[in-house]
């Protein structure tokens, strides 16, 4: 059961998704007057792709979800006034977001924090590198004080591969209730770090005589086609002016020859080091901190999954300190195949 203002937090963003974001939104059965009690579509889901996922298959549509939700719900989009009245409602959700602090930001970093666990022995030395490497704890704190003075868009604030329900002919995006406004990058990432922390979990899974290559690539082509689609996707309604017309880099101010495309090619390139960074925090997190993902705990074989584990801590790591190395996503994906 949710606590009274999660409760609420979540029938907000069901209501707004629905006159926004229809094809993502649950089908809304119920809730009182204050969003106290909410009853929603039951969802018999299957997951993103079958191990013996055929190479034709179509790349899940987690870009449209990212593009509409962050346009529309930023600058770019929105008027001033606006905007600002977004950002103080959603502020009210701070409880959910001092969580996120403490357990991505903050925890994973501090000896004193019983709940946070990792294979042990196995990677007791890693974990007391990265606690030790003040050049990433720098570039966490960065992280964190943007998380928490950004208020670029509205996020759903725990986008993650289990919150993201995919059926024949539809994809359901669920429990919203961590919403907040803040950095892009930190929702891109967030789906993003959960790819690749897949990823890396596919050694694990194949037993002694292997199998989980091509599985593996075709989670590695999503990360690539989940951030490429929605940069395509995001620019596309920018560029129209019948969903431009927020305050944000307003057409008239823009209107030599080429500096709308240069000013778009500057933002991404910006939001793809937030991505990133952002990205290799989740990471760290779901590896050293009090909750994990599936993909990897369920590597029975515990050498075998510190193993997995260390070579997306090496990545992650990277991503948080060197994230403006990477100017393509796909260097991004020769990077993970290096580790």
């Amino acid at each position: 059961m949710l606590e009274m203002s999660r409760c609420r937090f979540s029938y907000f963003v069901f209501k707004y998704r629905g006159l926004l974001l229809p094809r993502f939104r649950l089908s809304h059965l119920f809730s009182n007057d204050k969003g106290r009690v909410n009853a929603e579509q039951n969802l018999t889901h299957s997951p993103p792709a079958p191990p013996s996922l055929p190479s034709s298959h179509p790349p899940l549509p987690n870009s449209d979800f990212l593009a509409r939700n962050l346009f529309y719900t930023s600058s770019l989009h929105l008027s001033g006034p606006a905007k600002r009245a977004a950002v103080s409602f959603w502020s009210g959700n701070h409880g959910l977001c001092a969580l996120t602090e403490a357990v991505v930001f903050t925890e994973p970093y501090c000896t004193d924090v019983a709940h946070n666990r990792w294979t042990s022995p196995a990677l007791d030395a890693n974990v007391k590198e990265l606690r030790n490497d003040l050049p990433l704890k720098l570039a966490v704190g960065k992280l964190k004080a943007k998380f928490m003075d950004a208020t670029e868009a509205l996020c759903h604030g725990d986008l993650h591969t289990g919150s993201v329900m995919v059926m024949e002919g539809s994809t359901v995006v669920i429990d919203p209730e961590f919403a907040f406004y803040g950095p892009m990058g930190f929702e891109c990432g967030a789906l993003l770090a959960n790819f690749w922390l897949n990823y890396f979990s596919q050694a694990g899974h194949g037993g002694k005589e292997g199998g989980r290559e091509r599985y593996a690539e075709w989670v590695l082509a999503q990360s690539m086609a989940i951030w490429n689609g929605f940069v395509q996707k995001f620019l596309a309604l920018w560029t129209d002016e019948g969903t431009h017309k927020g305050e944000l880099f307003k057409r008239g101010a823009y209107a030599n020859p080429g500096e709308l495309e240069a000013t778009q090619e500057a933002f991404v390139r910006s939001l793809l080091v937030d991505t990133l960074s952002f990205a290799g925090c989740k990471m760290i997190r779901r590896i050293i901190g009090i909750a994990h993902v599936e993909d990897l705990e369920s590597i029975a074989d515990t050498g075998v999954r510190a193993t997995c584990e260390k070579k997306a801590l090496k990545m992650a790591r990277e991503l948080v300190v060197n994230a403006a190395k990477y100017r393509k996503i796909e260097a991004v994906a020769i990077l993970a195949k290096q580790q």
